[in-house]
């Protein structure tokens, strides 16, 4: 990777981290399908650091765009992570499932680009 990557990062900026702040992040915008009730979740998805570094649901395992890992996050490789890939394009490849979030909207640059950083510099816990 680095290919057209210009290396624009705020100097000093703290490593973005799961623990209070992409936790909060992906439940408040994916928590209104994806939500814990009584510890049951709907949309089968559990808001944990281990449940996103683990790996895909079988029928998702086909994606093209994962790597050899086949995770749902994947620390330092956005573009073979389920969750940004379902993000970051309208229209998936049909193994990886459905765009997220699937009400037919985008979420913002900003929020895809915090996805992004989160991964690219190692999806701290």
């Amino acid at each position: 990777g680095g290919a057209g990557s210009s290396g624009a990062t705020d100097a000093g900026t703290a490593p973005i981290k799961y623990a209070g702040y992409m936790e909060n992040f992906f439940i408040l915008n994916c928590g209104g399908c994806h939500v814990a009730v009584n510890g049951k979740t709907t949309g089968n998805f559990a808001f944990s650091y281990e449940n996103f570094l683990a790996p895909v649901n079988p029928e998702h395992a086909g994606c093209p765009n994962l790597d050899a890992s086949k995770r749902r996050v994947v620390p330092g490789k956005p573009e073979n992570s389920l969750v940004y890939i379902k993000a970051s394009l309208p229209t998936p490849p049909s193994a990886c499932g459905g765009h997220m979030p699937n009400s037919n909207s985008m979420l913002s640059d900003s929020s895809l680009k915090l996805i992004y950083d989160w991964i690219k510099q190692g999806a701290n816990p």
